[in-house]
């Protein structure tokens, strides 16, 4: 069975537009790579903490010397890291919050690119430890920023593509829904066009691809 992480990011309990089509995505996905099995982080509803001086000191010891306290102290980071490193597949959909990514889902990221865990420092640089996996990032935005001239600037893209390839995900793409706030003809043409997006991307997809 193939294992999907699903990651949540809109504070909006409802009408977020990037969760409901993700939501839509995610079960086309399942219907691809039947049996798929589904974990949801739901970041809007269930925020994480912020990392702490008692992770930060934690993570920077090796695993073997590290005493009960530490260990509790990395804890949820080890669970969302243990969540990914099970995935077959990860969807991120997120809103994009003054040109980059809400701070919940920079908190997610805090927790699972850890050094000694899913980074290894050498001398030559960092090693990623996660192991690559299908990504698909679906980006809500009230502007437009993918065109040229853009109207807005784009800092999330390049962000969660670096951060992702440091813990070793490279096979990542975005699926845009850009300029969902000029007006019901704008929003329309932007589902319209991720959805010929990810019919795309699921016409190439089947179980043994993943």
């Amino acid at each position: 069975m193939k294992n999907i992480l699903f990651i949540r990011c809109s504070p909006k309990t409802s009408g977020s537009y990037s969760g409901t089509f993700a939501e839509s995505f995610v079960t086309q996905l399942q219907e691809v790579l039947s049996p798929a099995n589904v974990v949801l982080r739901d970041l809007g509803r269930a925020p994480l903490p912020h990392v702490t001086h008692a992770h930060t000191l934690a993570s920077e010891k090796q695993e073997g010397a590290r005493n009960e306290a530490e260990q509790e102290a990395l804890r949820l980071s080890d669970t969302l890291i243990e969540e990914l490193e099970a995935s077959d597949v990860l969807v991120i959909a997120t809103p994009m919050h003054n040109f980059t990514l809400p701070s919940v889902l920079k908190a997610w990221v805090d927790h699972v690119v850890r050094a000694h865990r899913t980074i290894r420092l050498t001398p030559q640089g960092k090693v990623g430890l996660i192991g690559d996996k299908h990504t698909y990032i679906i980006v809500s935005s009230g502007g437009h920023h993918s065109a040229q001239p853009a109207w807005q600037p784009d800092f999330l893209t390049p962000y969660l593509t670096e951060i992702l390839r440091t813990v070793g995900i490279t096979r990542i793409e975005f699926i845009y829904l850009e300029a969902m706030n000029h007006g019901p003809a704008a929003a329309e043409q932007a589902v319209s066009a991720a959805q010929l997006r990810t019919q795309a991307i699921l016409a190439t997809l089947t179980s043994t691809t993943i």
